[in-house]
Formats: structure tokens, sequence, C-alpha cells
């Protein structure tokens, strides 16, 4: 296959189910790396069904896909999913992705041609609210004209790209800002960014506050541009 899907989850199985059935019949390699706790809880479930991480499991097995356990940081999730990946392409999703046949047929496409590069999709936001809209809008627009991308977008490379940029970040936080600027620097790498959407969940932005949420992400982009370790911002995030 000349496609490998990278999924780091955490803990988010009934949406990596929903994301693993719109991928039902995409042809290429799917491999899901895991840093979620041990599944003490699971076994909870009824023993006459599976629960949603056993269905994401046993979904991936059928297709002869790969599941991976990491240590809970999205980029040493991602880094151990490209390691493994046999694709000449590599696509990164989160798991509470949704994909519709366009962004597919896209890549497929762009396969197809024989070409090199790397980029990412539109992002929308499956729930309907004139904010959100507006923060997708921004969103796409800044990293199309900046080439910084941010991981909720669905973000592609040819393997080569990340050879040459010494794989992909294995670190906690900004990974896809920091891909974003060490691909950015090499103008032979011809950069992608179809009008073309993929869904995400925008519960985040509704629950904290889009403002809030917005002023929140560009705190931690601006510290990380200006030198705080991706180390340091990982602790802050996830303390406040």
């Amino acid at each position: 296959m000349n496609l490998s899907i990278v999924i780091p989850v955490y803990g988010q199985f009934s949406q990596l189910l929903d994301l693993l059935g719109d991928l039902d019949g995409v042809a290429a390699q799917v491999l899901v790396v895991d840093a979620s706790p041990a599944p003490e809880g699971d076994r909870l479930a009824p023993l006459d069904r599976l629960n949603p991480r056993e269905q994401c499991q046993q979904k991936i097995l059928h297709r002869d896909g790969q599941w991976l356990s990491s240590l809970a940081s999205r980029g040493a999730q991602v880094a151990l999913g490209c390691e493994h990946a046999t694709g000449t392409w590599l696509w990164v999703l989160h798991a509470d992705t949704r994909i519709d046949p366009p962004v597919t047929e896209f890549l497929h496409s762009t396969i197809a041609d024989q070409a090199s590069g790397w980029g990412r999709f539109d992002v929308a936001f499956r729930e309907a609210h004139q904010r959100l809209e507006c923060v997708a809008f921004f969103m796409n627009w800044r990293s199309r004209l900046t080439r910084i991308c941010t991981g909720d977008q669905g973000m592609f490379f040819h393997r080569d790209c990340i050879a040459q940029v010494g794989g992909f970040p294995n670190q906690p936080l900004m990974e896809d800002i920091e891909i974003s600027r060490l691909l950015k620097r090499r103008e032979e790498f011809r950069f992608f960014a179809p009008k073309v959407a993929l869904q995400t969940s925008g519960q985040r932005w509704l629950q904290n506050g889009w403002l809030r949420t917005i002023l929140s992400m560009w705190r931690f982009r601006i510290q990380y541009f200006l030198g705080k370790s991706p180390q340091a911002l990982f602790v802050q995030y996830y303390r406040r």
C-alpha cells in the first residue's frame, strides 16, 4: 500500500470507532498508537459484546493494521507510528476526525500522480455554530498563508520529506507546529492545501469558550516560538 494512516489515541475509542468506519473502504495501512491507561474499566463491559476499545482493536486486526502502545505524548505516538509505517505517504489523523470521500479521493489522486511533498486539508467543525465557522475559516486561511498547520487538519507527508528533516518530532506538545516549521524551510518540498474539508469536533471550543480557547492556544504558541520547551509547555498545559 502507498498510504499509511497513523492515528494517536488517548481514551477516545467511541470516536475512533466512527473514524475507522469512515476508513473501511480506504486502501491504506492503518496504525493506531494507543497511549491510554491500562484498560481496567473495560472489563466491566458485558461479556457477550466487545467494548469500544476492543471493537477498535478488532477492526484494526481484520484489516491487517497495527495496534501499538506508547507513552502519553502525541508527538511520540505519531513518531512511533511513522517508524512502523510502510506506505510511501503518511497521513496523521486525530481520533475525533470524520472523513468524507472527497478527502480520500484527493489523497489517492495525489499519490497516483507520483507527487512528493506535504500538506493538510481544510477543517470544518461538526457542530453547527456561527463562531465555529469563523474559527475554521481563519484556521484554514492562516495555515494556507503561513504553512503552519495543526493536527486537526489531517496533515500528510511523503515519507522522504519526513526522513529529510530527521523524522517526525518526538515531543509532547507543539509537534504539529514543529513539523510544519521544519518542512516549510525546505522550499523544494511542494505544499498541498486543497480546499477539501475533513470534520472535527468543536466541543472543547464550545465548552471552554471559543475566544478563551483561541487566546489560550496563541499564548502557548507564542511561548513556543520564543523558545519555551515542549516539555515545560506540556506540564503547563495539563495543569491549567
